[in-house]
């Protein structure tokens, strides 16, 4: 769901686990959260390990969002999702 106003979006990519995804990102400095967000009933009923949770704020920047992206690209190239 897209809403103009979100300040938090919680994703997976594909079949990686976001621990996994979490620890690629880190390495390049992009800074995101990986675990159940105190929602574990949820991710049991949805049978989910967990999820990726990227938070944004007024003192993110577009080329923030772009490092997010490639990021995310990276971890699919690491991961061989396609």
């Amino acid at each position: 769901i897209r809403h103009p106003k979100s300040a938090i979006i919680s994703f997976l990519i594909g079949d990686v686990h976001p621990h996994d995804a979490a620890t690629i990102l880190a390495q390049r400095n992009i800074c995101i959260r990986a675990g159940q967000h105190c929602t574990q009933p949820l991710m049991d009923f949805f049978n989910l390990p967990a999820t990726l949770r990227a938070s944004f704020s007024i003192y993110n920047s577009e080329e923030d969002i772009d490092k997010l992206i490639e990021g995310i690209e990276e971890v699919k190239r690491v991961m061989k999702f396609k």
